[in-house]
């Protein structure tokens, strides 16, 4: 299965109490939810563990079994 992150998607805000939101967009050719969404994610040496809160799986439209998911979770580092 290949599966990717697009990068031009990803997306760090923080609230006050230092809680981040992370939201991205996973590209894989498979309708199963990809190995790289898990509770756990490592953006620019920076370890965010956490909670999804939003999975959203769409196919990509003229395109044969390639599926977008949205992903949204709420983390610490």
């Amino acid at each position: 299965m290949t599966e990717f992150i697009e990068c031009e998607s990803l997306s760090v805000s923080y609230n006050e109490m230092g809680i981040a939101t992370i939201s991205y967009t996973a590209i894989a050719d498979s309708d199963t939810i990809p190995s790289l969404i898990s509770n756990s994610i490592t953006i620019s040496n920076r370890t965010f563990n956490g909670f999804i809160t939003n999975l959203y799986q769409q196919p990509i439209p003229k395109t044969e079994g390639w599926y977008s998911i949205n992903v949204t979770m709420i983390a610490v580092t």
